[in-house]
């Protein structure tokens, strides 16, 4: 007889014919094997895709701005790819981890990418393309749409003016990190002089982690942001942002390192530098960031703050100014910043009894935040902050990891606007 559990034969039919319905054209997810999203968004990513798929005839190709294609195998892209799926609103595109160069794949393989001259032609609506972590090592062809592009952790170590050549729409250019520890090269990232002059819209240009030794020249005067950190730029003067008088945002930190704090292998910065001529941020009165991090400064020369009278944000921290901050007067000039990073300023092997701030401090007016930890020292007291005490808008104060054991928590009761203050991992 039947065994418990056995199906009848009518509901086998029932299932067969359910089954039939499901695998019927039309019915099943347009856009396998990815994902339709919201707002016009296919993934694709973590498939273990070979190539760009191909999309059902039913699918609604024409609704589609965005593809994700990300963390696949794709080797290879064709110049039919992006015709033959039709997407003919598309608007961003992601392919970034498809093929990595060998320092940056997990099994450090190496793969090199290859792209057919029309692959990114075909796509005249095309905004924003993302091919980092890919092995690349020229620019392919690109349509004039772009208004961002990533071209990062690739092995594209040479930019002239034929590069980028057309890309007047072209605002943001991420180019980080072709020539570092896990991405190493034979040399530095080479820009040739006006390689970027034509991206007459560019706003945001960032060259982090290349092995640079000086800032390219003959940058676009339009950049409002220059991402220049982790080379090994140890000199400026005047003339290396001599146009750039639109910068709102500079950072050049982490060119002339202190090693002992690094997490990461490190060159140590040379006797002598960094050199910073007095003007050569003079002119960049519409600068309001500015970081000058992990660049072995053991003072701060008044002069390179004239001008900068904007300035809102300034990183100062992984330095040696734990002298410099007791007697600087480079502060006087910065009525408007409002946030101040001296974390790590510390003497190797030192805590300071003591560590009295500048009277300069008190010319912050604006300052709202100020962080402080890591410099060790071992009392707080009331002339320790006292420059610190009339600031009406400070809000946030750390002193963390500074081996505080004696503490005159009474002192803050002066302070009109202070909210919040971080006092932990002291001893």
């Amino acid at each position: 007889g039947p065994y418990f559990g056995a199906l009848h034969p009518l509901s086998l039919l029932v299932q067969a014919a359910m089954l039939a319905m499901v695998l019927a054209p039309g019915a099943l997810p347009p856009f396998l094997p990815c994902e339709l999203q919201p707002h016009g968004l296919v993934d694709c990513k973590w498939l273990f895709l070979k190539s760009v798929p191909r999309f059902s005839a039913t699918a609604p190709c024409g609704n589609i701005t965005s593809l994700w294609l990300h963390s696949n195998r794709i080797h290879h892209l064709h110049d039919s790819d992006f015709v033959l799926v039709q997407l003919s609103g598309l608007r961003r595109l992601n392919l970034k981890w498809n093929c990595p160069p060998a320092g940056l794949s997990p099994m450090h393989f190496p793969c090199h990418m290859t792209i057919e001259p029309n692959t990114f032609l075909a796509v005249p609506t095309l905004e924003e393309l993302n091919l980092s972590y890919n092995g690349i090592s020229t620019v392919p062809a690109l349509p004039s749409s772009l208004t961002s592009l990533v071209l990062s952790r690739t092995n594209i170590l040479t930019l002239d003016p034929a590069s980028l050549a057309g890309l007047h729409a072209l605002r943001h250019l991420y180019l980080d990190g072709n020539c570092y520890y896990k991405n190493p090269c034979q040399e530095a990232l080479q820009v040739a002089p006006g390689a970027l002059l034509g991206l007459s819209n560019l706003t945001h240009l960032s060259l982090k982690y290349n092995n640079l030794t000086v800032v390219p020249r003959h940058l676009p005067p339009s950049l409002e942001s220059l991402l220049l950190s982790y080379n090994h730029i140890v000199t400026l003067v005047p003339d290396d942002l001599a146009n750039l008088t639109a910068l709102r945002v500079l950072d050049i930190g982490g060119n002339c390192r202190r090693c002992d704090h690094a997490r990461n292998p490190c060159r140590e910065c040379p006797r002598g530098f960094p050199k910073l001529h007095r003007d050569t941020f003079r002119h960049l009165s519409h600068l309001e960031g500015l970081v000058l991090k992990d660049s072995s400064l053991h003072s701060l020369d008044p002069r390179w703050f004239r001008g900068l009278g904007n300035l809102l944000t300034l990183d100062l921290s992984e330095n040696f100014l734990y002298d410099c901050i007791t007697k600087t007067k480079a502060f006087h000039s910065l009525g408007r910043l409002r946030k101040l990073n001296l974390s790590f300023n510390y003497h190797k092997k030192v805590s300071f009894a003591q560590l009295p701030l500048a009277p300069s401090f008190g010319s912050l007016r604006s300052l709202w935040k100020l962080d402080m930890h890591g410099i060790f020292f071992r009392s707080l007291s009331e002339t320790t902050l006292r420059p610190l005490a009339h600031l009406q808008v400070l809000q946030h104060l750390r002193l963390q990891l500074n081996f505080i054991s004696q503490a005159q928590l009474s002192i803050f009761g002066a302070f009109p606007g202070l909210r919040y203050v971080d006092l932990s991992d002291n001893r």
